[in-house]
């Protein structure tokens, strides 16, 4: 079952969960902390994750990691989607302050649904 997330306090408790939201693929990117991740193919190969800048009405704009195949091939980059994965966050110095931490929240993706 993916949770669906209202806001920032609502994804706080969601976090290494299951999600769902609903949004764009970002015109503009912003700057991000960067997550990453490389996984296993079954023919013994690995693979570096892909990424894209989401842009959503309840957490503004996060990334989205993926894996060639899992997302469809031709979204126009403004593409209205709605994305399920788990709820992750990357943590380190805060932007421009050194006794500040930032934290952003990011999904790795299972699927996707192009609305």
């Amino acid at each position: 079952m993916y949770h669906s997330i209202s806001n920032y306090e609502s994804a706080t408790e969601l976090l290494d969960q299951p999600v769902q939201i609903e949004g764009t693929m970002s015109l503009m990117i912003m700057q991000h902390m960067m997550a990453g991740g490389m996984k296993m193919m079954p023919d013994g190969s690995f693979q570096r994750a892909l990424d894209f800048a989401f842009d959503t009405q309840e957490l503004g704009q996060i990334i989205v990691y993926y894996y060639k195949g899992d997302l469809p091939e031709g979204l126009r980059q403004n593409q209205r989607l709605r994305v399920y994965g788990k709820l992750r966050e990357v943590s380190g110095p805060g932007k421009g302050a050194t006794e500040r931490t930032h934290r952003e929240f990011y999904i790795d993706l299972d699927k996707v649904d192009v609305l």
